[in-house]
C-alpha cells in the first residue's frame, strides 16, 4: 500500500530537498503534491488523497497553524507532521496541542530522519493499538510538557526551577558520524553521559526535545546563585559529551520559574538565549545578560529591514542595488546602532538558512564572534567594508553549494519533460510542482540551465519529435498533433511553420 504525502511549504529549497532527499519509490511512499501555503494545501486535500501531510508552521496566507485547524473539517484528515525552524519551539507546542503526530527541525532533515518519521507514521496507522506504558517518568513528563503534548505536571513544577536548553552544533555532520539508528545510538547514549554527572542524577531531569536539542529540568530550592550552579552544570554535562561522544553543544539557560504557569515563559527565554550562539558564537552558555550585548528580540523587530538581503542571497539574486538599499540604512545611524543593525542582519541570515536546512555560518567558522569582530572596527567605512566582504562571500557560498543542487534538479525536470511531452496538460507549473520549486524560481533556473525558456525548450522537443514522426510513418499531421501534445492542429501548424519555416504538410511533401 502506497504512503501518499504532500508537501506544505514556501521555501522551494525545502520543498526540493524532500522530494531528492528520499528514494520515496523504494520504501512505499509517493510525494503527490506540493503546497506553498495553507490555501494551496488545503485545495489540494479537497481532491487528492492523502496519508500524511508534511507542513512548514510559518507560510505566508494561510500559515501551518491555521491549516491544522483547517484539517478537523476534512472527513479523511492526512496525518500532519510539523517542518520547524529554529525559533518555532512557541508554535510547535500549538501544532501539537492540534493533533500532529511528529515534527522535525528542518536543520536536523536527514534522509534517515524523514524516513523514519514516515515510516513510524504508517506503521502506527496499520496498527494503531499498541502497548501502553502506563508509567510516566519525569523525564517524559518534561519532554511532553515542552513540546505542548501536556500541561505541565504540578509535581514536577513544586517548586522553583531554572531551564536548560542544549542544541547539538553541526547535527548534520555528527546524524552521519551515527547512522541510521538515531534513537539508540545517539539520542539515548546522549541521556546517559549526562546522568553521569552527579548533580544531574541527584536533582534534575533531562530529556531530548528532538534528536539535536536537549532539556535540563534544575530545581533551586536552597541553591546560593542558582544560574551560575546551573550554568556549572551545564558546561559538566557539556564536557561530558565532547569526552565520551565528541559531541560539542551550545546551551541556553532560562529564567526562574516558581509555577507550573511559568513554564513556557522559562522555556523560551531558555531557546532565546541558545539562539545568542548565531551571532556571538557556538560551543558557550548562554544567560539572560548576554542579551544586553545582542538581543534575538530586537533582531527579530529589525527583519523588515533585514529580510529582503536575506532572500535574495538565499535565492541566489543578491545585486549591487540591494546591498545599496540596505547600505543606505546605515546612513547616519551611530556606530553601535549600525553594529546592532549588522547584527540583526547576520541572525536573520542565519535563521533563513537553517529554514533551507543549511547552517552556512556554521560552515564559515562555527565560533566567530560577529560583536567582537565589528566592534574592533574603527570607522563606518570600515564597517561598510566589512559587510560588502561578508555579504560577497555568501553570495559565493550560494552559488557554489546550490547550485550544484539545484543543475541535479533541473536535470530531473528535463527527464519529466522528455517523459510526459506528449501529455497536453503539461506545463510550467506541472513541471515546477514535480520538482517543488515555485514557477517563477524553476523558470529563472531552467532558462540558466539551458539557455532558452521553458516554453521554447518544449516547443522544440514536440517539433523534433514531430519531425522524426513525419519520416518515418504515415501519420497524417492531426494524428502527429495528437501524438506530440498540441490539441489544437491550428497552433501546431503556427509552432512548426515558426520554427522550421514550412507547414507541416510542406515539411512532409519534402521528405
Amino acid at each position: 500500500m502506497i504512503t501518499r504525502i504532500l508537501v506544505a511549504d514556501d521555501e522551494s529549497v525545502v520543498r526540493m530537498s524532500l522530494h531528492t532527499i528520499v528514494n520515496w519509490q523504494s520504501i512505499g511512499c509517493e510525494i503527490v503534491g506540493n503546497a506553498q501555503d495553507g490555501y494551496a494545501a488545503m485545495e489540494i486535500l479537497r481532491k487528492t488523497p492523502v496519508d500524511v501531510l508534511l507542513t512548514d508552521i510559518r507560510m505566508p496566507g494561510m500559515d501551518g497553524i491555521e491549516l491544522l485547524k483547517k484539517l478537523q473539517d476534512l472527513e479523511n484528515p492526512p496525518v500532519p507532521v510539523v517542518l520547524s525552524a529554529y525559533e518555532d519551539f512557541p508554535y510547535v507546542r500549538q501544532a501539537f496541542k492540534l493533533g500532529v503526530q511528529d515534527y522535525i527541525l528542518k536543520s536536523e532533515l536527514t534522509a534517515q530522519t524523514l524516513m523514519d518519521c514516515v515510516l513510524n507514521i504508517a506503521k502506527r496507522s496499520r496498527h494503531p493499538h499498541g502497548q501502553v506504558n502506563l508509567t510516566i517518568y519525569p523525564s517524559e513528563k518534561l519532554r511532553m510538557a515542552a513540546l505542548g503534548k501536556s500541561a505541565p505536571d504540578p509535581e514536577l513544577f513544586s517548586q522553583p526551577y531554572m531551564l536548560a536548553g542544549f542544541e547539538v552544533d553541526d547535527f548534520a555532520n555528527q546524524a552521519k558520524r551515527y547512522g541510521g539508528n538515531i534513537e539508540n545510538d545517539f539520542i539515548r547514549p546522549m541521556i546517559h553521559y549526562a546522568e553521569q554527572v552527579p548533580r544531574v542524577a541527584s536533582r534534575c531531569h533531562i530529556c531530548g526535545i528532538s534528536q539535536s536539542r536537549y532539556l535540563l529540568l534544575f530545581p533551586v530550592e536552597g541553591q546560593l546563585d542558582p544560574e551560575e550552579k546551573l550554568k556549572s552544570i551545564s558546561e559538566q554535562i557539556a564536557r561530558n559529551w565532547k569526552n565520551n561522544m565528541n559531541v560539542c553543544v551550545s546551551i541556553g539557560v532560562g529564567g526562574t520559574g516558581t509555577t507550573p504557569e511559568d513554564f513556557e515563559r522559562v522555556l523560551d527565554t531558555a531557546w532565546e538565549n541558545l539562539s545568542i550562539k548565531l551571532v556571538l558564537g557556538r560551543g558557550n552558555v548562554y544567560l539572560s545578560e548576554h542579551q544586553a550585548i545582542f538581543s534575538p528580540e530586537k533582531a527579530k523587530a529589525s527583519a523588515e529591514d533585514c529580510r529582503e538581503l536575506a532572500d535574495l542571497i538565499l535565492d541566489g539574486q543578491l545585486s549591487p542595488e540591494a546591498q545599496a538599499r540596505f547600505s543606505a540604512k546605515l546612513c547616519g545611524l551611530q556606530k553601535k546602532e549600525a553594529i546592532d543593525l549588522i547584527l540583526a542582519l547576520i541572525y536573520t541570515i542565519s535563521l533563513r538558512f537553517i529554514e533551507a536546512g543549511d547552517d552556512v555560518l556554521f560552515a564559515f567558522d562555527k565560533s566567530y564572534d560577529y560583536h567582537e569582530k565589528l566592534s574592533r572596527l574603527e570607522t563606518m567605512q570600515d564597517l561598510e567594508i566589512w559587510l560588502g566582504n561578508f555579504l560577497r562571500w555568501l553570495a559565493d557560498y550560494v552559488e557554489k553549494r546550490y547550485s550544484d543542487r539545484q543543475v541535479d534538479v533541473i536535470k530531473k525536470a528535463k527527464r519529466f519533460i522528455e517523459d510526459n511531452y506528449c501529455d497536453s496538460a503539461i506545463s510550467l507549473a506541472a513541471v515546477a510542482d514535480f520538482v517543488g520549486f515555485s514557477e517563477k524560481y524553476f523558470s529563472t533556473r531552467f532558462s540558466k540551465e539551458y539557455g532558452k525558456p521553458f516554453s521554447v525548450y518544449l516547443n522544440e522537443l514536440r517539433i523534433s519529435k514531430a519531425k522524426e514522426l513525419m519520416e518515418k510513418t504515415d501519420l497524417r499531421v492531426y494524428e502527429i498533433c495528437d501524438k506530440i501534445g498540441f490539441n489544437n492542429v491550428e497552433h501546431f501548424n503556427r509552432v512548426f511553420k515558426k520554427m522550421t519555416g514550412l507547414t507541416p504538410s510542406g515539411y512532409k511533401q519534402s521528405k
